[in-house]
């Protein structure tokens, strides 16, 4: 895929945050809920990102062919919200969107999966973030105090991008197969988590494929990747939460490779992934 269809859809996911921005000064159908329109709005847009990817995947999950065909994301979002829990699968897709919250991505997926599952992932939340923290605490101690602050920032902003793979992917396969709409939005949620991840890891790839100056200090190198959106040593928790997801079923594993072979990392990814002991 052309690195601009990437960015595209980045510009993409800053609109339907602008959008959340605006929506929460709208009419609102209940106590601290967005408006339905403004829901619809937002989580359509995402919806439309990713729709042409997963849009075969979920028709071979729910065995009907064509039931997809001529359908936007807009409408997708406006059936969904007819459909039970339509409006929580929606408000997760946007969530999913925005991915700048653990607890926030959580919440939307409290009501659509078993507690005992998201209790689950609290734990392994909190466990990758402790391994990661863990990980880097010698290059921690080698930082200024202002370079430790922006870095932690960085892990933290990984660990998030993960969690959010891993939710979106366990959303996906507690949707009931009476619930259609529901069913693409999640799928659409998997897709957005993907390809966040996806951009991820590309700045890895990129780094691995140039060359560094021999001559570069520890200090500019860092600078150099802590400004991506990927932290080099966090490897090992986004690959962790991936392979996780890789085993909720043939239709997440499909669409997460799918977006990875869009972005065109998945050959990068492979070897990655058998470093850290998940098959690819």
């Amino acid at each position: 895929m052309k690195r601009t269809s990437v960015i595209d859809r980045g510009i993409a996911m800053m609109l339907i945050a602008a959008i959340l921005a605006v929506s929460c000064s709208m009419p609102q159908s209940g106590p601290g809920a967005v408006s339905s329109s403004a829901l619809i709005s937002a989580s359509g847009r995402a919806i439309e990102m990713y729709l042409d990817e997963v849009r075969a995947f979920v028709e071979e999950d729910i065995a009907v062919r064509g039931v997809l065909d001529g359908v936007d994301g807009y409408e997708v979002a406006e059936r969904a919200m007819g459909e039970t829990n339509g409006r929580e699968y929606l408000e997760f897709v946007v969530s999913a969107s925005d991915y700048s919250d653990t607890d926030a991505v959580l919440e939307a997926a409290s009501s659509l999966v078993p507690e005992e599952e998201i209790d689950e992932l609290r734990v392994k939340i909190d466990e990758a973030r402790t391994r990661l923290f863990r990980e880097t605490e010698g290059i921690m101690r080698a930082l200024t105090p202002s370079q430790q602050k922006e870095f932690q920032q960085d892990l933290t902003k990984l660990v998030i991008k993960s969690a959010v793979l891993l939710t979106a992917a366990i959303v996906y396969a507690f949707v009931p197969d009476m619930i259609l709409w529901g069913k693409v939005a999640a799928a659409a949620a998997v897709a957005i988590a993907a390809g966040i991840v996806a951009a991820s890891i590309m700045a890895v790839v990129e780094y691995y494929r140039s060359d560094r100056d021999v001559g570069e200090t520890f200090e500019n190198w860092l600078e150099n990747v802590t400004t991506e959106p990927f932290v080099y040593w966090g490897i090992a928790s986004s690959m962790m939460s991936i392979g996780q997801s890789l085993n909720r079923g043939a239709v997440v594993t499909s669409i997460i490779i799918g977006i990875f072979a869009l972005y065109g990392i998945a050959d990068d990814v492979k070897p990655m992934l058998e470093k850290y002991n998940f098959a690819a």
